[in-house]
């Protein structure tokens, strides 16, 4: 994979080649890649006279390139990038000269000298920096919030709340699938959705943007041919173009469906051309297939997919395997045996409809069980887009595919503190070099090349998988470094004992490695099997944590055994080393540990105990906004203010627990500590005390907070539609459901205005709709009935319905939205709600959002009268004035002018005081946008789902430590131990928080460290370094044991003697890195460092105080348990 990319560089630099010309340039860099390192590696060992070492250099060196490969390549993309600026800049000087008072010239020209410059001070060769993906703590990233439309929940009677949980789940499967990726998905509000993506690279914005909005829907059906369907053609065909479905008796026989940009038409096929609005609202002529609509009980649809995948069909083009689960494959089974092969051999053909489009039509040449394959002319980019969203499953609602609004947000953590935390990294770094070097001599130089080589390796790997790098995932990294310094103690410990039995240089390297192994390779395994249950089973957050744990391991494997068994046996045969020399500190000493026991169980039970309760009464005082959500807050200054500055004002208002977010619009330049526009989070959900607190925090007149008026202007009933789709701008249904709005009347209404029925989504039958069976023998087939609108409408005035939370459209997609593909609209006639309302146009002194003037809007309405709080029975507000007219597709918009249209059912005398309210409100107060309450970024079920990880994690462990060990015994000890160490550390922090209040806090650096996911991360850690240290010790005890069949206390004791300089000396080396973590890192990683902190000192505890003498304890027992059966 890490040769591909400089392929593909290799392909930038041929784009004028031909395609021929392309394939031979990557073929011959793959090629030379995998072998020119093989070729040094003969060369060097020819050189060195060690022939037989070349395979084993060349392995190397070839590991070493595939780690360098993804920097290798965005140097090469880098350099390309610049000789394009450069030849750009020939171009647009020549045409300067010819056009000097063209101002978008001189603009342009100016522009490509300014990155030019600025990319020749970085150096040549700096490209390699943009290799890291970095976290939104670090580097900010793209902000974005989505409007949900929630009518598909109200005519289903699905609980809103419960679907837009289901959608964050969704979103999130799509636009980070490896978990690897640091994305935040979450509600805010009743109906609306806020995704951050680390980076601001405009081209994974808009890829992220695709698969968010579309639907994934996957349905299948039968194409209509005239064999078997003559008479529904002939029917269907009589049909108006702006009517899709073929109904008798009122019932679906058969539905038009749009035919895919890139689909080829079925040869047996009905189709028909109509004329489809696309979403800029311009007419677009498009190819329809006739589809059959198949019984309910067969319908087979992308609900019951198992698994999709990337393949290759028979034409060798690419495509879309899949697989169904046991439903599906009964279904999918009925539906193929239904219409396999006539006995004349004609087939019929399978119409595979994604998004509500046909996509292709394969010929059916038999029943199909389980699995089958989606062709078409895909890219590989539509390829995986398309494997990543049927894989995430469809959209549970839809979303409006115009952001409501979109920023470049500024990084979360401060300058000041990103550097503390480098500094430390850097510091507790050359602290672990210096520390093997000066302890071991020759042996930690050995180490520290192997702890290099583990760095390039795991970096360029996650490089690779595309991971996002924050502060404290660094600092794991780093604390990793540490932890795998373990591997190299353990075999430089056992070349020691073997130096001082006498043995060979020689036989001490070998001895070394081999006893070494055992425990190593235990323990090791035993952690990537629990990285394997956790990415398998855990969130989102634990996914990525899995995955930078399984490359560390795998790299440290490699880096520790192989290429240092190969530079000691280097070393050895050039006698480069004739002795070994190493510091000696601890001994082996003979102390009793098994028989403190008792004393350290009651110590541990006790404060266990008492911590948790300590920590579950503080209750969510415990928890930071990751895990217990809270309310965001858009505010503006009139000039622009220092970050820094506004974050300290900020954090004496509300606390450190806020977050502040500097906002840019995506269109901008994102750069500098300062700021006009600023989002503030924060765990308090009172929005009106959030108001007043941060109005009273900048009364200052040089933090001056932007206000905007607002004059209107009450026009007369109808006299202006609002609802023509040829407007291009934004259309909002009312405010955001926001916390602050909602009522008692909310939620029970007696009454709802009527409102006319959307049409279903693509390929999906409305509420009253039901599929119709049909046999494609001529059979009769089966109807499913479709109600008249006006049956509708009286259903829906004698039901009692929730309020109807507020939506956000373009008006380009009214007529054309994912909602509603072309090709699926109902018969009836639609009835516009707001064609007889009144209109109000509404002139603000600056640009705002349609939802910001929804959001106030609604506000008023529902304070005049509690009844008015069904956002999209109330009102309707168009831009028609500003920015927003111009923007682009898919961008957030903003406008000086919009027309509402407000229906009857509020009166003219409501109205005008709900209007005059607003205007008082907006003159009188800052301008605060985007008021809501957010959900935790972590939810409930998600909780549930890391805590079965984490069970299931040590389930595996105990499996596979009988298996190795031979007795349950060991694995149940180990995971008492671990899960010893982590509530051990989870109840250091209620008492790091009452310390904290004491003269004694500031000394120790102690604060009220709340759980958030960096602690979640430490934890995790814990777990990987506390299995290490107790297998480490287990090992020792087989090797004692032998072939007896009894363990003694003795024998126990011995075992955790002889490894305790191994396990003091590793505990040390991380120790002293987690100690300048701590102290020097800065607020960015001082939770996770004292997580860590206490984590290591009890790791070393439990393995020799829980661990052991557990172990000790459960095998006695079974013995005497035995012994007293005989009896």
């Amino acid at each position: 994979m890490g040769l591909s990319l400089l392929a593909d560089a290799t392909d930038k630099a041929n784009a004028g080649a031909s395609e021929g010309d392309v394939i031979a340039w990557r073929l011959l860099m793959m090629v030379a890649l995998c072998v020119l390192p093989y070729v040094a590696g003969a060369i060097l060992s020819r050189a060195m006279r060690l022939k037989e070492y070349s395979n084993r250099i060349g392995t190397v060196l070839f590991a070493i390139t595939l780690g360098l490969s993804p920097f290798g390549y965005h140097i090469i993309s880098d350099l390309m990038q610049q000789k394009e600026r450069e030849s750009d800049l020939t171009t647009a000087q020549a045409a300067l000269e010819e056009d000097p008072a063209d101002a978008k010239l001189k603009e342009r020209v100016q522009q490509l000298q300014d990155q030019i410059q600025e990319r020749q001070k970085a150096g040549r060769f700096a490209g390699w920096i943009k290799a890291f993906r970095l976290g939104i703590d670090l580097a900010g990233g793209t902000n974005l919030i989505y409007q949900v439309e929630t009518e598909k929940a109200q005519e289903e009677g699905k609980p809103i709340a419960q679907a837009m949980d289901q959608m964050v789940r969704t979103i999130g499967n799509r636009i980070n699938p490896s978990g690897t990726e640091e994305v935040v998905v979450r509600r805010v509000g009743q109906d609306r959705i806020e995704i951050i993506i680390p980076g601001a690279d405009p081209g994974v914005v808009a890829e992220k943007k695709d698969k968010m909005h579309r639907l994934g829907s996957l349905e299948f059906g039968i194409v209509a041919n005239q064999e078997d369907h003559r008479r529904e053609i002939a029917a269907a065909r009589r049909l108006p173009d702006d009517q899709d479905k073929y109904l008798e008796d009122k019932l679906i026989i058969a539905v038009w469906r749009e035919l895919a940009e890139k689909g080829e038409v079925p040869s047996s096929a009905a189709t028909r051309p109509v004329i489809r609005k696309n979403r800029k609202g311009e007419d677009k002529s498009v190819t329809q297939v006739l589809v059959m609509q198949e019984p309910e009980e067969d319908t087979v649809t992308g609900e019951f997919l198992r698994r999709a995948s990337t393949g290759m069909a028979e034409d060798t083009s690419a495509c879309v395997n899949f697989s169904f689960d046991s439903e599906g494959a009964m279904r999918f089974f009925r539906l193929t045996d239904r219409n396999k092969p006539t006995t004349d051999g004609r087939k019929r053909q399978l119409a595979i409809i994604l998004d509500g489009q046909v996509s292709s039509a394969p010929n059916l040449n038999g029943a199909i069980r389980d699995s089958g394959q989606i062709t078409g002319n895909f890219s590989n980019e539509e390829l995986k887009s398309l494997v990543e969203v049927l894989n995430a499953g469809a959209l549970q609602l839809p979303i409006n595919p115009t952001p409501i609004s979109e920023f470049t947000i500024s990084p979360l953590l401060g300058a000041d503190v990103q550097r503390k935390g480098i500094l430390a990294l850097w510091v507790s770094s050359l602290a672990v070099f210096l520390f093997m070097a000066i302890y071991y001599r020759f042996c930690g130089v050995v180490a520290n090349i192997s702890l290099l080589l583990n760095l390039v390796l795991t970096l360029g790997v996650m490089v690779i998988c595309n991971a996002t790098f924050t502060l404290p995932g660094l600092a794991g990294m780093v604390l990793g470094l540490g932890m795998s310094v373990d591997a190299n103690v353990l075999i430089y410990e056992r070349m020691r004992e073997e130096m001082e039995r006498g043995s060979s240089l020689r036989m001490e390297i070998q001895n070394g490695f081999s006893k070494a192994f055992s425990a190593i390779w235990d323990s090791n395994v035993t952690t990537l099997i629990a990285a394997v249950v956790l990415y398998m089973i855990g969130t989102d957050q634990i996914k990525g944590f899995a995955v930078t744990l399984f490359i560390g391991i795998c790299m440290s494997n490699f880096s520790a055994l192989y290429f240092g068994h190969l530079v000691f046996d280097i070393a050895e045969r050039k006698r480069w080393i004739t002795k070994l020399n190493m510091m000696k500190v601890i001994g082996v000493p003979e102390f009793d540990f098994i028989g403190k026991l008792k004393t350290a169980v009651t110590f541990s039970v006790s404060f266990i105990v008492l911590g948790l309760a300590l920590l579950l009464a503080r209750g969510e005082q415990s928890l930071d906004i990751d895990f217990r959500g809270g309310s965001s807050v858009t505010f503006q200054f009139v000039k622009d203010q220092q970050i820094d500055d506004v974050r300290g004002k900020l954090e004496q208002t509300f606390g450190t627990e806020v977050s502040l977010e500097r906002l840019v619009l995506s269109r901008e330049a994102a750069s500098g500590e300062r700021g006009l526009q600023f989002r503030l989070r924060t765990p308090e959900q009172d929005i009106k005390m959030i108001r007043k607190g941060i109005a009273s925090t900048f009364e200052d007149p040089n933090y001056e907070l932007k206000r905007v008026t607002l004059e209107y202007t009450i026009l007369s009933k109808g006299a202006a539609t609002t609802s023509s789709p040829q407007l291009p701008d934004a259309r909002i249904n009312g405010g955001s459901g926001q916390d602050e709005v909602k009522t008692e009347s909310s939620e029970k209404q007696d009454a709802k205005p009527e409102v006319a029925k959307k049409p279903a989504s693509a390929g999906e039958p409305n509420e009253a709709e039901k599929p119709a069976a049909k046999n494609s023998e001529d059979k009769p087939a089966a109807k499913v009935e479709e109600k008249p609108v006006e049956e509708d409408k009286a259903g829906e005035k004698s039901e009692k319905k929730p309020a109807t939370p507020a939506t956000t459209k373009s008006v380009d997609d009214l007529t054309n939205s994912n909602e509603q593909p072309a090709g699926n609209l109902d018969n009836a006639t639609k009835i516009d709600p707001f064609a007889d309302a009144n209109q109000t146009e509404l002139v603000f002194s600056r640009e705002i959002s349609t939802s910001t003037a929804a959001d106030y809007l609604l506000k008023e309405l529902n304070d005049v009268n509690k009844n008015y709080s069904d956002a999209n029975a109330i009102f309707r507000i168009v831009g028609t004035s500003g920015s927003g007219m111009m923007a682009a597709e898919n961008e957030a918009k903003k406008y000086d002018k919009m027309r509402v249209a407000v229906r009857s059912t509020v009166s003219d005398d409501d109205l005008k005081q709900a209007l005059t309210a607003m205007k008082i409100t907006m003159a009188g107060t800052p301008m605060f946008e985007e008021v809501s309450n957010f959900a935790a970024s972590v939810a409930e079920d998600m909780k549930y789902l890391a805590m079965l990880a984490l069970l299931a994690s040590g389930v595996a462990t105990i499996v596979y430590l009988w298996f190795r060990f031979s007795k349950a015994d060991f694995g149940i000890a180990a995971v008492v131990a671990v899960f010893h160490d982590v509530f051990f550390t989870m109840a250091c922090l209620p008492l790091a928080y009452h310390l904290s209040k004491t003269p004694l806090g500031p000394i120790l650096g102690l604060e009220d460290f709340k759980l958030n996911l960096s602690l979640i991360a430490a934890f995790l850690t814990i777990v990987g370094y506390s299995l290490n240290d107790t297998i480490v010790i287990f090992d020792r005890i087989r090797e004692i044991r032998g072939r007896n069949p009894q363990l003694t206390l003795q024998m126990v004791n011995d075992s955790i003697n002889q490894t305790l300089s191994r396990t003091i000396l590793t505990a040390v080396i991380v120790f002293i890195t987690v100690v300048i973590l701590y102290f020097m890192g800065g607020e960015g990683i001082h939770g996770f460092a004292f997580c860590m902190l206490i984590g290591t000192m009890v790791g070393c505890y439990s393995t020799i105080y829980i661990a052991s003498p557990l172990l000790l304890w459960m095998w006695n027992r079974e013995q005497k348990q035995r012994e007293a059966g005989r009896l």
